[in-house]
């Protein structure tokens, strides 16, 4: 009896040891990031194709915060590594780099990516299956659908709301204009902002005689100038990638120097550096305007001023530093922590409690070129 009873405590024994070991390899297996040295952040842009010019903008902007918080002795003690891939600026690029980047480093901890909508889309339900927090810098709100069905995806980018205010301040300061034509892509970029347009070209009055929307691929810059300058409209708004609008812009200038123009973000960033051209003189803008502060870093380490929306990339890095330091550096709690980020500099406004994608509380500004300068329209 007593034989048997050692072999039975014998074999209890074994059972619970084999059980531990097994709890602790699954526990380990389910946080591969826990003992990370570093705070592995991946980044998907588009070095290469169309969106390339914003990819160096961006990644300027988020290898600066990154060498500010590593030269300051990281963030909780670790220092923060980052990974890079090449989308080509396309949505199949963006879906490999991503599937690339969390194979070769599956213990990242953040992924820091796309930059324009139709990039950004394609990744989205990758980032809900591997469960990895991905961060946009800068797609806006009101293109990604159903907020409640992007769990691990968020964006600092700005919200098309924030276009109101600026507005409805070009038409109060330009109270004669009667007539709006509204060129923008059929996108999920321009589509939302030649809505907003519309809506407050009508709040304010201002008939909309013809609204044209078209495709990236299919566009014709002559024959579009053509089809809604033919309507006489006092103002024509464009929305579309910057190197586009300004060749629309400077088509309309060259068939009638009479009408008012106003286009989205991004016309002059390229222009940022360099001199404006004769033929931009007198276009209204919408932008968002960079902290002083943020533009002078950048300025002396790359010797050219940011794209606006460029500081939305400095400013992710320092939200994503904000909340590892909220979860005391424990990963399973990052994502939660993300959203209890508040975040506040002189021009910026971040509140992730708001929502994936719709934290970004910052005010667009409306600019004006004017004796070959840009200047803040007040």
């Amino acid at each position: 009896m007593n034989k048997n009873l050692k072999i039975l405590a014998g074999i209890i024994i074994i059972i619970l040891i084999i059980w531990g070991i097994s709890s602790m390899n699954e526990k380990d297996s389910g946080n591969l990031n826990s003992e990370n040295e570093t705070i592995k952040i991946g980044a998907i842009m588009g070095f290469t194709g169309i969106a390339s010019q914003w990819a160096e903008h961006h990644k300027n902007a988020m290898e600066l915060a990154v060498d500010e918080i590593n030269n300051s002795g990281g963030v909780l003690g670790k220092e923060i590594e980052v990974f890079f891939e090449d989308s080509r600026s396309e949505s199949k690029g963006a879906v490999s780099s991503f599937n690339k980047l969390t194979f070769s480093h599956p213990d990242v901890d953040f992924v820091f990516g796309e930059l324009w909508n139709f990039l950004a889309g394609p990744i989205i339900p990758i980032a809900n299956e591997k469960k990895i927090t991905t961060i946009s810098p800068s797609i806006i709100n009101s293109s990604l659908g159903d907020i409640n069905l992007d769990k691990y995806f968020f964006t600092a980018g700005h919200r098309v709301e924030s276009y109101e205010n600026p507005l409805n301040m070009f038409f109060e300061k330009n109270k004669d204009l009667k007539k709006i034509t509204i060129l923008n892509l059929n996108d999920s970029w321009g589509t939302p902002v030649g809505d907003k347009v519309e809506e407050i070209s009508n709040k304010n009055n201002v008939e909309v005689v013809l609204r044209d929307q078209v495709s990236i691929e299919l566009f014709d810059y002559r024959s579009n100038v053509l089809k809604i300058i033919a309507e006489e409209p006092d103002v024509v708004f464009v929305a579309s990638y910057g190197f586009l609008e300004s060749q629309v812009v400077e088509i309309i200038k060259e068939k009638n120097p009479e009408i008012k123009i106003m286009t989205s973000n991004g016309i002059f960033f390229e222009e940022l550096s360099k001199k404006i051209q004769p033929f931009h003189e007198g276009v209204f803008f919408l932008d968002w305007k960079n902290d002083a502060e943020f533009e002078e870093k950048y300025l002396e380490e790359y010797g050219m001023y940011p794209m606006f929306e460029s500081q939305n990339s400095y400013e992710t890095v320092n939200i994503i530093k904000k909340a590892i330091e909220i979860s005391k550096g424990d990963p399973d709690k990052y994502l939660e922590s993300l959203k209890k980020v508040k975040y506040q500099t002189k021009n910026k406004s971040y509140d992730f409690s708001k929502g994936n994608l719709d934290s970004n509380r910052s005010e667009a500004s409306l600019f004006k070129v004017e004796n070959g300068e840009i200047i803040l329209v007040e």
